[in-house]
């Protein structure tokens, strides 16, 4: 079971079922028990001080794929984000901001900004109000920046000519459609909105995105990105043919997002598409799915293929795998244990866990006719005694 943050910050361990959460707690490789009584950031300490990022990611993404939640929706999730301005690396504002509301607003202009998003306050785990609007941001922040749009930094094997390719796109993105919005209380005229095209009174709450133009004003419900619909996390924004974008849509917009394969009718990172048992890359590899989980070759034979009745050898995915009854055999090795011919696509007999052929059977154990001493074929029973009809 995949581990979910209480109200307390501390694991709650019943959110999902079939998970492999408790498995791993149990796992030699994770020798603190206290593990699993502890809150999230001192998991999260635990990996990074005994270099165990290994623990964590498996515990992610097998969580993850076993319950089919995101995972970013797991509290195992966790990062040190700090401030938007600090992740994309501009200046830092000179207005003072509430609670990661948006700077240059007084205490009353966050309360009003807040109350005109509450028709899209998210729900997350039972947590409303302020702990769900914290636990959002982390999500948003994410989703929306995430750290490999942002830096070569956090990018791996990546050579030379695709550094440049990357460098190049990030600094023309910063330079004419990165920005943050600035938030203010209007005041005057309705002016309209260029989100739903409906007026901006006097006294709301407007977002503007110069990077769109100058005049450019939305309703703070209304400062989304175009191709999620997500509210911009603090006001982070990118500017595409006159409309928002978050960071991430907008660099999938202009550029593929990196190597992946597609497997399972899904797309996974290349990275991430690994074998259920041993965890190395399938990508490019022949996988078996068992379960609905993908297994390499050698994983599944070790774990799930069958052994050769004759042979002793394991029957590989490439074999034909023969079975009568409870045992089984490669199809060379299914001969009659007397003559050794082969039985494929054959009538034969079974006897004392072997098997003959058709005629070696009769020959040493079909009953025999009292007259001539031949194998009972056709036979008919009298008293004590077989005859051949």
């Amino acid at each position: 079971m995949p581990p979910t943050e209480t109200y307390d910050g501390m694991l709650c361990l019943s959110r999902h079922e079939n998970c492999p959460w408790e498995q791993a707690l149990k796992s030699a490789d994770v020798s603190w028990t206290g593990l699993q009584y502890t809150c999230l950031k001192i998991l999260h300490l635990y990996c990074k001080v005994f270099d165990r990022e290994d623990v964590l990611e498996m515990v992610i993404r097998k969580t993850c794929k076993s319950c089919g939640c995101d995972r970013l929706k797991h509290s195992v999730y966790h990062e040190e984000l700090g401030s938007v301005r600090d992740r994309l690396g501009l200046r830092e504002s000179r207005h003072i901001s509430y609670d990661n509301s948006p700077p240059g607003l007084t205490a009353k202009q966050t309360e009003l900004y807040w109350s005109s998003l509450s028709e899209r306050a998210p729900s997350i785990g039972g947590a409303t109000g302020t702990a769900a609007w914290r636990a959002w941001r982390t999500r948003a922040l994410a989703t929306q920046l995430p750290p490999q749009d942002l830096s070569l930094a956090h990018c791996k094997n990546i050579d030379e000519v695709h550094r440049k390719q990357f460098e190049d796109f990030i600094a023309a993105r910063n330079e004419i459609a990165l920005d943050i919005g600035f938030a203010s209380q209007h005041h005057g005229t309705p002016i309209e909105c260029m989100g739903c095209l409906k007026p901006i009174r006097s006294g709301s709450i407007l977002i503007q995105a110069p990077r769109i133009g100058e005049e450019a004003s939305f309703h703070a419900a209304c400062f989304t990105c175009s191709e999620c619909d997500e509210l911009l996390v603090e006001l982070a924004y990118c500017s595409l043919d006159g409309r928002l974008f978050c960071v991430r849509h907008y660099d999938e917009r202009l550029k593929p997002r990196g190597e992946y394969t597609k497997a399972m009718n899904k797309d996974w990172h290349s990275g991430h598409f690994c074998c259920w048992q041993c965890d190395e890359s399938l990508t490019g590899q022949r996988y078996v799915l068992r379960d609905e989980n993908p297994y390499c070759i050698k994983c599944y034979e070790n774990a799930f293929a069958n052994g050769c009745e004759e042979c002793n050898k394991t029957i590989g995915i490439d074999s034909k795998d023969l079975s009568y009854k409870d045992k089984h055999w490669h199809e060379a090795c299914f001969l009659c244990a007397k003559c050794r011919v082969s039985l494929v696509d054959k009538q034969f007999g079974s006897k004392h866990d072997k098997i003959y052929c058709g005629n070696c059977y009769d020959a040493q154990f079909a009953s025999r006719c009292d007259g001539c001493g031949e194998p009972a074929t056709d036979n008919r029973r009298f008293p004590n005694s077989i005859y051949d009809q």
